[in-house]
């Protein structure tokens, strides 16, 4: 039935019930209501104004997504950064959250994982003097990548043993995905070796000087494709599944081509950078390098979110008395960024 007679009907109905109801009422009917003056057609152009304007949004709309995913595209091959679904978008850190840290600890008692701490042009491996990083005593903490993963060159290659935890599962991740020929080409470097290679590289937007490398924090891993150059890994399918899928085991692409006015280092599709689930997330999900990031932390102080059914809240401090305040009831671990701010990362 159509709307015109289903119309109908529903009217014929209704009147059979008023006329019902008037027969038994000891009121008189109502007198009928005096037909209206039928309204004037609306203007034609009206419609083909509504039209003109909803074509015109959808333009606006469609250009600017080609406008926000043309630079990555172009860099890696078609890689969007906005094709994740969002498990639960963050928030911005409420008294709730911020009332959780009840204790404090002293700084010189922490366990500092370095996974976020910044070395760059700027910032080198020596800015904090105690850290263990400047002491040298990361060391300790490193492992021999060949023995798990897949190397271009043959010679020992050693990463930080959470790095090469997350690297171990990205890896494996890429061979059932049909990635078979990505390699790991460079992992940690020592200062004489980073000197080295600085002295040796002709183009310097390709490589930072000693003590200014993350390579020399055991937490930064090159990843090379078989047969292919650096230049045509830019548009290579691997490049763009290692950008799209890195940050689910706590990578970033750390040197991004759009970034290089913040990193001061040209686009390295290879050069990959362990900084933490969460944070590796919250980069990927809003087109952030890891100097946006730690200065997005703190300015707002932090953020909350749930990836997985695992809810973390990430809180950015600078210690007071030489204190930092940490919740007594949760899992969490403590970063320094290098540039005088902690970062306490809790989840339940």
């Amino acid at each position: 039935m159509d709307y015109q007679k289903r119309q109908q009907l529903y009217g014929a109905q209704r009147r059979q019930a008023q006329r019902q109801a008037q027969a038994s009422s000891l009121q008189p009917p109502r007198p009928p209501t005096p037909p209206q003056a039928p309204r004037p057609p609306k203007p034609p152009q009206r419609k083909y104004l509504a039209r003109a304007t909803l074509t015109l949004l959808a333009l606006l709309v469609a250009g600017g997504i080609i406008w926000l995913q043309a630079p990555w595209e172009n860099a890696i091959g078609g890689a969007s950064l906005f094709g994740h679904k969002i498990v639960k978008p963050a928030y911005a850190l409420t008294p709730t959250d911020v009332s959780k840290l009840t204790e404090t600890i002293d700084v010189a008692d922490i366990w500092d994982t370095h996974y976020l701490v910044l070395v760059n042009r700027d910032h080198s491996i020596t800015s904090q003097p105690s850290s263990a990083l400047a002491q040298g005593l990361i060391a300790s903490e490193l492992y021999s990548v060949s023995n798990t993963v897949e190397t271009l060159y043959d010679e020992d290659i050693l990463l930080h043993g959470r790095a090469l935890s997350a690297l171990e599962e990205l890896m494996h991740a890429a061979h059932n995905a049909g990635f078979d020929t990505l390699r790991v080409s460079s992992g940690y470097r020592t200062f004489d070796m980073q000197e080295q290679l600085y002295l040796e590289t002709p183009d310097k937007s390709l490589v930072q000087k000693p003590n200014h490398s993350e390579h020399q924090t055991g937490l930064a891993v090159d990843i090379a494709v078989l047969n292919l150059t650096q230049d045509d890994m830019n548009f290579s399918p691997a490049a763009k599944w290692l950008v799209e899928n890195s940050w689910k085991y706590g990578l970033v692409l750390r040197y991004a081509p759009d970034k290089q006015a913040l990193t001061h280092i040209s686009g390295e599709p290879w050069h990959f950078r362990f900084i933490g689930r969460p944070h590796a997330w919250y980069c990927w999900q809003n087109n952030l390098c890891l100097e946006e990031y730690l200065d997005f932390l703190e300015e707002s102080g932090g953020y909350s979110t749930t990836l997985d059914g695992m809810n973390y809240t990430v809180v950015y401090e600078k210690a007071e008395n030489g204190r930092l305040a940490v919740p007594p009831d949760s899992n969490f671990i403590i970063s320094s960024d290098n540039m005088g701010g902690y970062i306490v990362t809790t989840w339940e």
